[in-house]
């Protein structure tokens, strides 16, 4: 499928949901299932690449595991989109028009989405955009694809070592080279909360 046969996907069917990266109402320290599942998937992920800073880098991860990455010119908001079908690579697709960050964030939960999804099904399509997804052949689970991102791209061994350091989430996204919002949501999952590290210093 070609970066306009995917804009042409996109644009079907919409259904709104709750906004991919905003914070989940949830009660302190009571983790799901899914996302310590989320979790460990993300950080075997992490373990097989080799760092030389904090940053993880998701497409280089994706093109290991046979997913192609285009970039496409998507409405703005159109975060992704993630293709499967049988005898084909898998495609990641993010919106060329989102700042670098936005991309490598959209590309991870894309990612996790593929991680969830690929070992019940080779065939599934679905698109995620700022207010909501589409998706077709098959369910996934959003909580599970937003904790794989944030363990990804923030890993929580890692978070901690910067706020021992007494860092604050600005410091800390700019090693992580995430959105400052997705650092303080990323944060609060993990019971720290940016003032805090700003009492601290």
């Amino acid at each position: 499928m070609n970066g306009f046969a995917a804009a042409g996907f996109l644009r079907q069917k919409r259904t709104k949901v709750q906004i991919p990266w905003s914070p989940s109402v949830e009660v302190m320290g009571m983790r799901s299932k899914v996302e310590k599942e989320a979790e460990r998937d993300a950080l075997r992920l992490v373990k097989t690449t080799f760092r030389d800073s904090f940053a993880v880098e998701p497409v280089g991860i994706a093109e290991r595991l046979g997913i192609q990455v285009r970039e496409a010119k998507l409405d703005e908001d159109t975060l992704g989109a993630l293709f499967m079908r049988p005898s084909a690579d898998p495609r990641i697709v993010v919106n060329r028009g989102h700042s670098f960050l936005r991309r490598r964030l959209t590309c991870a939960a894309e990612l996790g989405h593929y991680v969830g999804m690929s070992a019940k099904t080779d065939t599934y399509k679905r698109v995620d955009l700022r207010d909501g997804f589409e998706q077709e052949g098959g369910e996934a689970d959003d909580a599970y694809a937003v904790e794989f991102a944030g363990s990804l791209l923030m890993p929580k061994e890692d978070v901690k070592i910067l706020a021992d350091l007494q860092m604050d989430d600005l410091e800390m996204a700019l090693r992580f080279l995430v959105p400052r919002d997705a650092m303080q949501i990323r944060l609060a999952g993990l019971g720290m909360r940016a003032l805090d590290l700003e009492a601290a210093s």
